[in-house]
């Protein structure tokens, strides 16, 4: 084995890490060949996929003749028909449909039996995507492709061991070991026995503990954000339960005098029905098989005894299985899924069973040559990467130092999105919002990176290359990349390659004759996507953990930890992998190794050092680095600590590269890219409109002679694949099944891109007994020498202006009085102050302690009126605003809000005061007679909203809410005066204005009438006064508010009608509208606005429209 072939740039260093790991599918691409053999309708001669170097194997023009072509077509049919059945019947085959489909292989039966119709089609459509990917896709995914472990040595050979020297490991799926353990769980007896300990989720803040429950809904595992109050009971049974106890010993420790044991042994119940302490019965993320640890841990008391002899029975039947390697009938999984059936929890044969295939890999090497090529690519990538754009670690390392400044704080406390400065907020959805639930708003794409002239530049003359040339590749030199900028982020420590060689022959392979399709690299680690595979594989984990040393080798005064967290089932089984670190930090999931080796969440302190975010640990008294070797997509709907520990190891690093085309990537044609050797991007074609709309509707001779002109016209090539984000379909565009199967994937999409299946079928290079494969490679590097510690990017987002604009009509009369009354400063009339706390926290504040001041304050005579709104700019406040006399204001207000302030800041709670110049937004409000009368609305809102919340505080009145902010807005528009007509223009004027804003797509528009739907009923008794009890008192508070504002209404009318004011009533109402909700609704506004608006504007419709059929049957009478 050599070590060299060193990627070499100004600044970094980087070697191989001695192995590499080569996917390739279970079938050879010969079996897609044969499927094509001898087929009469193709549009060109099938040259059995030659070379698709530029010009080669393109579709000849489409004879004129047609006749005959749909009897062609169908003859084809017939042919790739019988094809398809002959290869499900074989044993390797049906195993491998069975392990990716139960419910497929419940259906080829019939259809192997010559079964006809639609069902027979929708079964033979899916069987030839199996078989596409069985032998045309590298990806792992059961037994569809193995993985197998090279070396990097003095030559290249990739020699695929036959099919009989496949190893398979199979286990039982994450999902099933997750859903068991918490049925057992639930048991009694298995409850009592269990050693339990505090949420790993647990922290303590502001005289609260705070955690993550889960819960389960239509089979989609849901967490929620809880917080309760600490007692002397609560923090007792944390600690004891610390080290893990069962329920017995932790209600034995609360038995006093004043707690009898039935009491003691009830609450700690209670702490385990709300998560606060969960048991050790779980699926290890880390270890060899989450099977035998959920079974050893059974087999440890009693009433486990059972369960754990019909686990081990289950997995001795797979461990037979593997043993006898590849071909078996799906009745021995079945038999295995009846043995399983006497347990606490539904068996889904599509949820059962995990497969993973492995190939002996001693004739697998790759030599310098390659390595070079692969290194020289990646440094190509490198150099033509877009800007470094403001991270969402870097936006929290700007919100930590305003916040904290050079403090060290608990992470859980900094990650707080009440107490904290919370992560990648812009991610976040409302906290707690059942109107929103199921809704799907659409996603705002991300900003496209800063204008890049030379790179764009570069882009513009690639393209227009292949255009004028008429080629499907553009060829670069290495002399028009220029050099990587100091505005490029580093290359992390480590990462990993993915690349593809191609070459005529093995012969010419060794002679350096070959080429390199690049697929991309990321990192850290260079081993990412190799942890899933370890636990079978030992050679591959030894490997994987030698990459791991070299890279913690380069960051000698920190200690690396493994992330583990299990977010729900299935995903486990990405994230399951064996312990390949010393530390783990456990986070709603059971780490593999010694609580000694474990960093809880509460023992994680961040900083920001040298402007880098740094972790320590405070009992290891050591910076703690946050690893990740799994391949999950953090990023998608995870947890804000999870999401953060995994942002943190790509702080200040390029953790991904690929060619990446910019704002060219809608073109609808773009070139293969190749400098040199190098492949760095594959070709491209884009599928829209008219060609789409005939794929969809046309059918038979039709449907075929569209797509072949389409096809020659745009010069695409036999092989192709349907991409869908990172997954590839390959296709035969030669073959008539491949284009039903292309018809029947886009028939819904308003786009579709194929792409080019480089290396082409004859320069696959891959090869075994059995033929030629398609393969890709995955070569680990790791940094020779230690790169100076990145400080960021030290980009800013910009600033966002806060308030809301809005067109003056011009009164020269009422600006003159509007100079004179506009600002009032601390020490005025109006006393104006911003109490800085999380959303959730803010209601408490409000109800607790600024409400109950506030109506002292009025009573006494120290203050007029109050009110207050919500806000989120930069971070989430509540504005308060007093009006009163001066001195009292002074004297009497402000020292009481800084007692109450100062208390809360000391239990944790507040994070801030600020006293603030209050500024009237007059123009908005028609001027100074306006905004007077604006302000008493705004109090007696304030006042109602307070006397529904103080009903209504915690997660369990976020329904009743929404509620009453719909009957509340109803209400408004009533009490100003609105007919039922006119209140649904204004409400419609309002949607529209949001729906803008918003960006609403037609995925949106159908949600919101399917939850109109689901609404309608509960909705009009609401409006009907037929309102469940549960919500007289919002509805008491809102009819209280209806009697006080009465006289300001009347007078707001008055000045209106007389023309003292600049504005109209209609505007007006949108406003109080609009202000009421805001103060209602907790957070996501805007998101809740518009469905609020959306629901209250179809109530109108629908009132109307009874409204005008009674009219009708009046007349008609």
């Amino acid at each position: 084995m050599t070590k060299g072939a060193a990627l070499d740039s100004a600044q970094t260093a980087f070697t191989h890490g001695g192995f590499f790991v080569l996917r390739a599918p279970l079938l050879p691409f010969e079996t897609l060949l044969e499927l094509s053999r001898d087929l009469t309708a193709a549009s060109s001669d099938p040259r059995d996929g030659r070379s698709s170097k530029a010009g080669d194997d393109l579709p000849a023009p489409i004879p004129g003749e047609a006749d005959g072509l749909e009897k062609a077509l169908e003859t084809d049919r017939a042919r790739v028909r019988a094809r398809l059945r002959e290869l499900a019947l074989r044993p390797e085959v049906r195993e491998a449909l069975f392990v990716a489909s139960p419910d497929l292989d419940a259906s080829l039966p019939a259809w192997l039996g010559d079964e006809e119709g639609e069902r027979a089609a929708r079964v033979e459509r899916a069987v030839y995507r199996y078989l596409a990917r069985m032998a045309g896709r590298a990806t792992p995914f059961g037994l569809f492709a193995a993985c197998s472990l090279g070396v990097v040595g003095d030559k290249t050979r990739l020699e695929i061991e036959p099919r009989a020297r496949c190893r398979r490991h199979t286990r039982l799926d994450t999902d099933y070991l997750d859903r068991l353990a918490r049925a057992l769980g639930e048991t009694p007896a298995v409850r009592e026995a269990l050693r339990h300990r505090p949420n790993s989720s647990l922290y303590r803040v502001a005289g609260r503990a705070h955690y993550v429950e889960s819960s389960s809904r239509d089979g989609v595992r849901l967490h929620h954000l809880v917080a309760v109050d600490r007692t002397d009971y609560l923090d007792a049974t944390l600690e004891r339960a610390r080290g893990g106890a069962t329920p017995a010993d932790l209600a034995e420790g609360l038995v006093s005098g004043s707690v009898s044991p039935a009491e003691a042994s009830a609450y700690v119940q209670s702490l385990i029905e709300s998560q606060i302490l969960t048991s050790e019965l779980a699926p290890c993320v880390t270890a060899v098989d989450g099977a035998a640890s959920v079974e050893r841990l059974l087999e440890t008391f009693p009433a486990g005894a059972e369960p754990a002899a019909f686990l081990a029975r289950a997995r001795q039947a797979l461990e037979s299985i593997d043993r006898e390697g590849i071909g078996h009938p799906p009745e021995r999984y079945r038999a295995i899924a009846r043995m399983l059936e006497p347990l606490p929890c539904r068996v889904e044969l599509p949820r059962l069973f995990q497969v993973d295939l492995f190939r002996d890999g001693g004739t697998l090497e790759i030599g310098p040559e390659v390595v070079g090529e692969i290194a020289r690519g990646v440094e190509w990538l490198h150099r033509l990467a877009p800007r470094a754009s403001a991270s969402p670690v870097a936006r929290f390392r700007e919100a930590f130092e305003r916040r904290y400044e050079q403090r060290e704080v608990p992470l859980a406390e900094a990650l707080d999105e009440e107490l904290g400065v919370g992560f990648d907020l812009a991610r976040r959805g409302p906290d707690v919002a059942p109107l929103l639930r199921d809704l799907r708003f659409p996603r705002r794409p991300s900003p496209e990176e800063a204008p890049d002239g030379d790179r764009m530049a570069l882009l513009l003359r690639t393209l227009d290359q292949a255009l004028r040339t008429g080629s499907i590749e553009a060829a670069l030199s290495e002399s028009e990349l220029g050099e990587p900028g100091s505005d490029r982020s580093a290359l992390p420590d480590a990462f990993s390659v993915f690349a593809t060689l191609a070459a005529d022959s093995i012969e010419a392979l060794a002679t350096g004759d070959f080429t390199i399709v690049l697929g991309g690299a990321g990192g850290p680690s260079g081993a990412r996507f190799f942890g899933r595979f370890c636990h079978g594989d030992p050679s591959l984990a030894r490997a994987v953990e030698a990459h791991l040393r070299s890279e913690e080798a380069l960051r000698p005064g920190a200690r690396f930890a493994e992330i583990v967290h299990l977010p729900e089932g299935r995903i486990g089984n990405v994230l399951a992998r064996p312990a390949l670190r010393e530390l783990e930090i456990p986070y709603l999931g059971r780490s593999g190794v010694v609580p000694e080796r474990q960093v809880p969440l509460e023992d994680l302190w961040v900083s920001v050092r040298g402007g880098r975010v740094a972790l320590r640990s405070r009992r290891l008294g050591c910076e703690i680095v946050p690893r990740l070797t799994s391949a999950h997509n953090y990023s998608w709907r995870a947890l804000g600590v999870y999401r953060f520990l995994c942002s943190l190891q790509e702080e200040g690093v390029a953790a991904r590269l690929g060619w990446d085309w910019g704002p060219l990537r809608g073109a609808p044609f773009l070139p293969r890219v190749r400098i040199g050797r190098v492949v760095l991007s594959r070709a491209r074609w884009r599928l829209e409109g008219a060609i789409l709309e005939s794929l969809a509707r046309a059918r038979g001779a039709e449907r075929w002679r569209r797509f072949q002109e389409h096809r020659h016209a745009h010069r695409m090539p036999r092989w192709v694949a349907l991409a869908d984000a990172d997954n590839l379909l390959p296709l035969d565009l030669d073959n008539v099944f491949a284009l039903d199967v292309l018809a029947h994937q886009t028939r819904e999409r308003k786009q579709a891109d194929l792409v080019e299946l480089e290396p082409a079928p004859d320069r696959l290079c891959a090869q075994g007994p059995e033929g030629r494969f398609v393969h890709e490679l995955i070569v680990p590097f790791v940094r020779v020498r230690a790169a100076p510690v990145s400080k960021g990017n030290g980009l800013r987002p910009p600033a966002t202006a806060s308030g809301l604009g809005r067109e003056s009509r011009d009164s020269s009369g009422v600006r003159e009085t509007i100079t004179a009354a506009r600002t009032f400063a601390p020490g005025s009339e109006w006393l104006y102050a911003r109490f800085h706390t999380g959303p959730a926290t803010a209601d408490r504040i409000l109800c607790r302690v600024l409400a109950p001041l506030a109506r002292e304050a009025v009573a006494s005579g120290a203050a007029e009126r109050w009110f207050f709104l919500r806000f989120a700019d930069p971070d989430w406040h509540l504005r308060v605003r007093f009006e009163g006399p001066r001195a009292r204001l002074r004297e009497e207000v402000l020292p009481a809000l800084e007692r109450a302030a100062e208390a809360s800041q000391e239990e944790g709670s507040l994070h801030r005061l600020i006293l603030d110049t209050y500024e009237r937004e007059l123009e908005r409000y028609g001027g100074p007679d306006g905004i007077r009368i604006a302000e008493s609305v705004f109090h007696a809102d304030s006042e109602a909203v307070v006397e529904i919340l103080d009903s209504l505080l915690g997660d369990g009145g976020a329904d009743a809410r929404w509620r009453l902010a719909l009957v509340g807005s109803d209400r408004l528009l009533a009490d100003m005066g609105f007919d039922l007509e006119q209140r649904r223009a204004i409400i419609d004027e309002s949607r529209a204005g949001l729906a803008a804003r918003l960006e609403v797509d037609s995925g949106l528009e159908r949600s919101l009438s399917d939850l109109f739907r689901s609404e309608r009923r509960s909705l009009e008794d609401l409006m009907g006064d037929r309102a469940p009890a549960s919500l007289a008192p919002g509805l008491r508070a809102l009819a209280s508010r209806s009697d006080r504002l009465a006289p300001w209404i009347a007078e707001l009318r008055r000045l209106v009608e007389q023309g003292a004011i600049a504005t109209t009533l209609r505007s007006l109402s949108a406003d109080f509208v609009h202000l009421h909700v805001n103060r209602l609704l907790r957070s996501g506004h805007a998101q809740q606005e518009l469905a609020l608006y959306d629901v209250l504007g179809r109530l109108y419709a629908s009132r109307l429209a009874r409204q005008g059929s009674r009219d009708e049957k009046l007349m008609s009478a």
